[in-house]
């Protein structure tokens, strides 16, 4: 139980913060196997599209000593065909397993790459994606990575939590690495990384956010989790560098049903604020704590962990959430810059469109795709498409561009310390109004640029 329980607590994080998809069901409990089992089913089921002339028994293909479980050994993953000139993205995406679930990177990857593909593909070649699903277990993971390198991809999309597995085995290889929510130090320093948001580095805006609305204390409300040394070294950074007085830290065990007593300890005042890392499950709980408390603070909230539905069981427009400022790495999802994502969601992926819209590892997976096919178009148009020349375009190329997904992306270099590989700095506001989330600043980004160096 000690593996499963570790992945839960590491689910529960990246929730909180990120806003990603997870559970934490205790009585899902299947044992600390199964996920191992289902790769072997799966897997299993993986010749069914070979063509009809090879046959699975052949002689040939499946010699007789070979041993009969060693599809058991075999990543979940999805081959691509070997047509000549075809850009083969890879997708390592967690399924299959009650404490955490990515899979809406799968889906938008092979949505965008259908929606590519219809309006000529990138630069004419046609798109294919190769999924492997590590089915949130860190052995699973490490056997995706090398799916990936086998498979020769040109990159690799990744919402694996066990991203210090997976990093060294892929940009090792030549192949450039995105993770959609970087979460692991692996993730934040090294060649070959291109992370297409800040991640769990964008708490430090905190520091910022109080600054600009004249807040001189801030708690810290989160989750009891390893990650926790981590998450408060990045939000004490970002308030010291902004001249802000971290308040008090307030740490709410997951079994929690009453959130009054923790809800009574916020400092309360005027030009007091909170930083509030909660998985969405605890929103509305606390919302009514809050609501009884009285408590007077203002509240930073990250986005997918607020949402429209839990504001309205909060109490709509008269939530205790009302001004709360919500923070993310991507504009609004009502902007039009989205309309593409939308559009290719409703053709390839509708039955997910709820799920995915807003969504942030959907929001980092579609940017990846765009960030790829930005690549090639600009820099490699009319070249041989191999992985190693999509790493030296993207390492000479001051400015990708995402189409306003981001700011242009500058993978140009690197910077000194532990979070050198985080390049795209912008985080995006809103606020809760009238029981609804409206963008700040005209939907334009604050910079972490000067803040995150300063943390070590």
């Amino acid at each position: 139980m000690q593996p499963r329980r570790w992945i839960r607590w590491i689910a529960i994080a990246l929730i909180a913060v990120l806003g990603v998809s997870g559970c934490g069901n205790d009585d899902a409990g299947a044992p600390d196997t199964e996920p191992q089992a289902t790769a072997s089913d799966e897997a299993s089921e993986q010749p069914e599209p070979e063509p009809a002339d090879e046959p699975a028994d052949e002689p040939a293909d499946e010699p007789a000593d070979e041993p009969a479980d060693e599809p058991a050994e075999e990543p979940v993953s999805e081959a691509p065909s070997e047509s000549p000139g075809v850009v083969t993205i890879g997708v390592i995406y967690s399924a299959d397993n009650p404490v955490y679930t990515s899979e809406s990177v799968r889906a938008i990857a092979e949505a965008a790459a259908a929606f590519f593909n219809e309006a000529g593909g990138i630069d004419g070649r046609p798109v294919e994606v190769v999924a492997c699903n590590d089915l949130a277990d860190p052995n699973q993971a490490a056997l995706c990575a090398e799916e990936m390198v086998d498979s020769d991809v040109d990159a690799v999309l990744s919402a694996s939590l066990f991203e210090g597995g997976n990093i060294p085995v892929t940009t090792g290889a030549g192949i450039p690495h995105f993770p959609t929510v970087p979460n692991n130090p692996a993730a934040f320093t090294g060649e070959n990384i291109y992370n297409i948001t800040s991640g769990v580095p964008q708490i430090v805006v905190g520091g910022v956010i109080a600054a600009e609305r004249g807040i001189d204390t801030v708690d810290l409300l989160t989750m009891e989790t390893p990650v926790l040394p981590l998450l408060e070294n990045l939000y004490s950074c970002g308030l010291a560098a902004n001249g802000i007085a971290l308040g008090e830290t307030i740490v709410v065990p997951p079994t929690t049903q009453d959130w009054a007593p923790f809800a009574a300890q916020l400092t309360s005042g005027p030009s007091a604020g909170v930083m509030v890392l909660l998985p969405e499950f605890a929103v509305v709980p606390l919302g009514n704590a809050l609501a009884q408390s009285g408590v007077e603070t203002q509240i930073m909230i990250p986005g997918g962990t607020i949402t429209a539905e839990n504001i309205e069981q909060s109490g709509g427009a008269d939530s205790p959430f009302g001004g709360a400022i919500v923070f993310g790495p991507f504009p609004s999802p009502e902007n039009p810059v989205w309309d593409d994502f939308i559009a290719a969601i409703q053709s390839y992926a509708p039955d997910m469109l709820e799920v995915m819209t807003g969504n942030q590892q959907s929001q980092s997976g579609w940017t990846g795709m765009v960030a790829i096919r930005s690549v090639i178009l600009s820099e490699l148009a009319g070249m041989d498409v191999t992985s190693m020349s999509h790493s030296e375009a993207l390492s000479s190329s001051p400015a990708i561009d995402t189409g306003g997904l981001t700011q242009p992306l500058d993978f140009t270099s690197t910077s000194d310390g532990p979070y050198g590989a985080i390049r795209n700095t912008s985080v995006y506001l809103s606020t809760v109004e009238g029981g609804e989330l409206v963008p700040l600043n005209d939907d334009e980004p604050v910079e972490i640029t000067d803040t995150l160096p300063t943390c070590q």
